[in-house]
């Protein structure tokens, strides 16, 4: 499979993703297993990182399982990553900005 195939379906995945999993996991996560704080912000390391590997999880997931595909899941990697360091890092209403700087990411990668 091409990363541009990749990528055209994975935009779809990514800007769901970023709301409805990667947002959730690091507030969930970070408010459960949280200790280490990000600098100027009260979000977590551990919610961050959690995140990020849930999303890359569901992605994959996704993927297999209702796709029926075998993507190439490290295409993924680092829109998810630069999302959930955004999330971590952002003062906006993450809601919002989340899916624009995923929608960014992949049009930029492609």
């Amino acid at each position: 499979m091409s990363l541009l195939v990749l990528t055209q379906r994975a935009f779809v995945h990514v800007l769901q993703l970023s709301i409805g999993v990667l947002d959730s996991l690091a507030a969930v996560c970070g408010k459960r297993y949280g200790r280490n704080k990000w600098p100027g912000t009260g979000k977590t390391v551990e919610g961050t990182l959690c995140a990020v590997v849930g999303t890359l999880t569901t992605a994959y997931a996704i993927d297999v399982y209702v796709c029926s595909s075998s993507a190439q899941l490290h295409a993924l990697v680092v829109p998810v990553a630069v999302v959930g360091l955004f999330e971590a890092c952002t003062q906006q209403i993450d809601n919002l900005v989340l899916p624009v700087v995923s929608a960014i990411l992949i049009l930029v990668m492609e």
